[in-house]
């Protein structure tokens, strides 16, 4: 087995037992959501590890090899808009804000990528920043 492979068997059980030191550790309110979160990403790997249990079923095993093979299409895909709302987020930010942007991580993923995101839909909010100056 592949490092990989046998880090994905361990983390389950290394992230249930540590959400529960979180979990009953302290009486701390903010442990517990942390330890809610880790448990969240827990049952994820969880059910993720059963679909190896799914793919012995005659029925089902071959339908989940074509939607593996479907998401690296698509993951090729949503890489290149990614590059291309990047591109775009990048240059029309540096152009039409080039004073404003602050530069923590939530300013640059605000202007960068969710403006851009929401103009694939058609939503043009540039207009309201270009008249205002």
């Amino acid at each position: 087995l592949t490092v990989l492979t046998n880090t994905f068997y361990i983390l389950p059980y290394f992230l249930f037992y540590l959400g529960l030191g979180f979990r009953y550790g302290s009486y701390n309110e903010d442990l517990l959501s942390t330890a809610r979160i880790i448990w969240a990403l827990d049952l994820e790997l969880w059910y993720l590890r059963t679909l190896k249990f799914v793919m012995a079923l005659k029925f089902l095993g071959p339908k989940l090899f074509m939607l593996k093979n479907m998401l690296r299409d698509l993951f090729a895909f949503v890489f290149m808009i990614f590059i291309a709302i990047t591109a775009y987020g990048v240059v029309s930010r540096s152009l039409i804000l080039y004073k404003q942007v602050p530069f923590t991580g939530y300013g640059i993923f605000s202007e960068i990528f969710y403006e851009p995101y929401w103009l694939i839909y058609g939503e043009v909010s540039d207009k309201d920043l270009l008249d205002g100056d």
